[in-house]
């Protein structure tokens, strides 16, 4: 048994199964890669809010939504397994940016608001992916150092590209990709 699967057994031999499944019932601690689900259950908790801001103003979920990701990812504000003590990988702080774009630009195509397309604005969007594409595919296994920071990616918040903190570069991959 190797991995997550690893894990989680050791979590149930050391802990055992009645208190693994309260904790992972409650959402406190999660079996696998059901991290997703207590994201989700997070998400629609504040929806109402970013809704409601998104209703008065199309782009006021951005401004609380983009402190809360800076504060979350320079902090490292994100709340970890109960029982394990590792970070969630989706936790709620770092991904309310996310979710609060996609509520944005709904709601900025329910009013009507036309999306800026001139012609330098999507060559940097191309330009990012084609380079982050070179990067990833190229660079890494020609450079050390880049291949030294590919491997420790996850860790890092301004530089980095982990699910937990969603870096910089990660909202500028899908801001890039929602764009083109």
């Amino acid at each position: 048994v190797t991995g997550v699967h690893a894990q989680d057994t050791a979590l149930l031999r050391d802990h055992g199964f009645p208190n693994l499944l309260s904790h992972a019932l409650t959402l406190r601690q999660t079996v696998g890669y059901s991290s997703v689900l207590r994201l989700y259950v997070d998400l629609m908790l504040i929806a109402p809010i970013l809704l409601r801001l998104a209703g008065w103003r199309f782009w006021a979920p951005l401004p609380p939504a983009l402190l809360l990701w800076i504060a979350a990812g320079h902090f490292h504000l994100v709340l970890s397994n109960s029982l394990s003590g590792a970070p969630f990988a989706l936790t709620i702080l770092p991904w309310t940016l996310i979710f609060a774009l996609g509520i944005t630009i709904g709601q900025g195509l329910v009013d009507g608001v036309a999306l800026p397309r001139p012609r330098g604005l999507t060559g940097l969007a191309l330009g990012y992916l084609v380079g982050y594409l070179v990067l990833a595919v190229v660079v890494v296994r020609l450079w050390p150092a880049a291949a030294d920071w590919a491997a420790t990616r996850n860790d890092a918040f301004w530089l980095g590209a982990g699910k937990t903190y969603q870096s910089p570069l990660r909202v500028l991959h899908v801001l890039a990709l929602a764009y083109l």
